[in-house]
């Protein structure tokens, strides 16, 4: 999820594509109006321009709404979630990068003792804490759980199904339920 096939920290830029079309998958424009303009603010000729200008009410103007708008609101609120999450996934990154490299030249027997392991260790959950407690992910949308597919791969072995309200969105093929013969017990 945070390093890509060469075992490299992923960009930013992976995380904010990553969010984007997460958004874009969950947005229903041919029946609301306020995701119509939403799914036009991470449209692929806008989305550039609207990570460059970051969630300000200059947003608006991009899709023909006036400053003043408060539907420009949606627009910002989705640019702050998305470049929020792209920054903490990389900061989360390199925190975990850095205990892999102390724990991969490390004898697994004495970690739990070593003082430079533990502080590795609570630096990395206090990210993760701070990440979580100051989210602006809208947790009535499944936005999250999307992006999270997504950066972890979406491998083909994966399956996932997420209701929210009248929208279900499944990938992967849902896996057969095995069936336990009593002898296998």
């Amino acid at each position: 999820m945070f390093f890509d096939a060469e075992r490299n920290l992923r960009p930013k830029n992976d995380y904010l594509e990553i969010g984007r079309k997460a958004m874009r998958a969950l947005l229903d424009p041919d029946h609301q109006a306020n995701d119509a303009l939403r799914y036009r603010i991470v449209d692929d000729a806008l989305w550039p321009t609207a990570v460059q200008m970051g969630a300000t009410v200059s947003l608006g103007p991009l899709v023909g709404l006036s400053v003043d708008d408060a539907r420009v609101e949606y627009l910002i609120g989705d640019v702050l979630v998305i470049t929020d999450w792209a920054k903490a996934m990389v900061e989360a990154g390199a925190l975990i990068a850095d205990v892999r490299a102390l724990v991969g030249n490390s004898d697994p027997a004495t970690l739990f003792q070593n003082n430079q392991f533990k502080q590795k260790r609570e630096k990395l959950q206090q990210k993760l804490a701070d990440v979580v407690s100051k989210s602006k992910t809208r947790f009535a949308e499944p936005w999250g759980m999307v992006c999270l597919f997504q950066a972890s791969g979406a491998p083909q072995t994966a399956y996932a199904k997420t209701v929210a309200q009248k929208l279900t969105v499944e990938r992967g093929a849902q896996p057969a339920l095995a069936a336990v013969a009593a002898g296998d017990r």
